[in-house]
C-alpha cells in the first residue's frame, strides 16, 4: 500500500496539505481514494486533494460532528428520519446511509446539503478500516413532486459525493424507485462517472433476489422491517444526536 501511493512522490507532494481545520486527514486510504477517483494520475489526484481540503475548511466541515449550529441544524432536519447512519454496519465493516425521500419536509437547499455531509462524515466515521467505504439504501416508496429535492440540490449532492467523498461508495441501493425518480437519475446520469453509475442498483423489496443481496451484506436482524428485516430499531432523532 505505501508504496502505491508514494509513486511519483504523490505522498510527499500531498503531505503539507493535511489541515486540523479541515478535519481531514491523509493517511494511506485516503490518499489511495483519491488516486484511484483519478485513475491513478497523480497530478491529478493532487489537484482533488486540495479542492477537497479548501472545501472542507470554506464550510467549517471539521467541526461538524460537534459544532452546536450544525447539530441544531442536522437535528431539525432529521427529525422526520429522512436520512441517517444506523447503528450496526455490514458483515464486511461497511458504514450504512439509510435514505427515505418521502421523509422529506424541508426545501431548503443550504441546511439539506449541511445535513448530508454531516450524515456521510458520519456514515464514514462508522465504518472500520480498511473497508472505508459506505452502503447507501434508499427507499422510495412515497417518493413523489412533493417530496424529490430540487434538481440543484440533487446535482450539488451528486458532485459533493464524487468529488469530495470519492471511493467511499461501495454500493447503493435504490428500492422501490417510481418512474418519477428513474426519469430524474436518467437526468443526472451524465454528471456520474462511470464508477458511480455502476454502483447503484435498481431493485424491488419485494423480490427474494433484493432479499438474497442485501442478506449478503447484512445481518438480517439489523435491517429495518421496511426493507425486509426483523429489527425492531426504530429512529429517535433525541437519542440519535446523543450518540
Amino acid at each position: 500500500m505505501r508504496a502505491f501511493v508514494e509513486r511519483e512522490g504523490y505522498a510527499a507532494r500531498v503531505a503539507n496539505m493535511e489541515s486540523s481545520r479541515s478535519g481531514f486527514f491523509l493517511d494511506d486510504l485516503c490518499l489511495i481514494r483519491y488516486l484511484e477517483a483519478r485513475e491513478g494520475d497523480v497530478d491529478k489526484a493532487q489537484e482533488m486533494l486540495r479542492k477537497t481540503i479548501e472545501w472542507r475548511e470554506s464550510k467549517g466541515i471539521g467541526r461538524y460532528l460537534e459544532d452546536p449550529s450544525i447539530l441544531e441544524i442536522v437535528r431539525n432536519e432529521s427529525s422526520t428520519a429522512k436520512v441517517y447512519v444506523p447503528p450496526y454496519r455490514s458483515k464486511l465493516g461497511h458504514g450504512v446511509l439509510i435514505m427515505v425521500p418521502a421523509n422529506e419536509k424541508s426545501r431548503n437547499h443550504e441546511t439539506n446539503m449541511i445535513n448530508l455531509v454531516y450524515q456521510l462524515e458520519r456514515a464514514c466515521a462508522a465504518a472500520l478500516k480498511p473497508m472505508d467505504k459506505i452502503v447507501l439504501l434508499v427507499w422510495y416508496k412515497g417518493y413523489s413532486l412533493f417530496n424529490a429535492p430540487p434538481i440543484k440540490t440533487t446535482l450539488e449532492a451528486l458532485h459533493t459525493i464524487q468529488d469530495h467523498f470519492p471511493q467511499r461508495l461501495f454500493r447503493a441501493y435504490a428500492i422501490d424507485a417510481p418512474f418519477l425518480f428513474v426519469s430524474t437519475f436518467n437526468l443526472i446520469s451524465p454528471f456520474m462517472t462511470q464508477t458511480t453509475r455502476e454502483k447503484v442498483c435498481f431493485v424491488s423489496s419485494n423480490t427474494a433476489d433484493f432479499t438474497n443481496q442485501l442478506s449478503e451484506l447484512f445481518d438480517m436482524n439489523d435491517i429495518p422491517s421496511f426493507l425486509g428485516g426483523t429489527s425492531s430499531w426504530v429512529f429517535n432523532v433525541d437519542e440519535y444526536m446523543r450518540q
